[in-house]
């Protein structure tokens, strides 16, 4: 089977990513899978992008939230990001959030990682 020209440049990328040796292997996959962000493209202009924390118990909260105009009462998306619950952060998924962002709604962006629970229990 061929690949597609695409296809195939995002194999050499992916194949060109280097991440340090000499730290654990959480921080070594995160390094890894951080590098994949270039792949989504360009970011896009966004009429408005706030980050929000919210402080919990015994962590932190991030949220992004994504505005396409100055309107108020949008309907909302609120979208999790998993990351794997052991990376990724709000810039992560922020090209796919700049890229829902145009239609006519609130997009709230929250990420999934938490340090001091990596597995959200079901």
């Amino acid at each position: 089977m061929q690949l597609s020209s695409q296809v195939q440049q995002a194999l050499t990328y992916i194949g060109s990513i280097e991440v340090n040796d000499n730290i654990n292997l959480w921080e070594k996959g995160r390094a890894f899978y951080e590098k994949f962000i270039p792949l989504a493209g360009e970011k896009e202009a966004v009429f408005k992008v706030e980050d929000i924390i919210i402080q919990g118990e015994a962590d932190q909260i991030r949220l992004r939230v994504y505005r396409p105009s100055g309107q108020d009462n949008l309907p909302v998306i609120v979208y999790f990001h998993g990351g794997w619950f052991n990376s990724g952060d709000l810039e992560t998924p922020h090209c796919a959030g700049c890229q829902i962002c145009p239609w006519p709604l609130l997009l709230l962006l929250i990420t999934g990682w938490l340090p001091s629970i990596p597995f959200l229990p079901v």
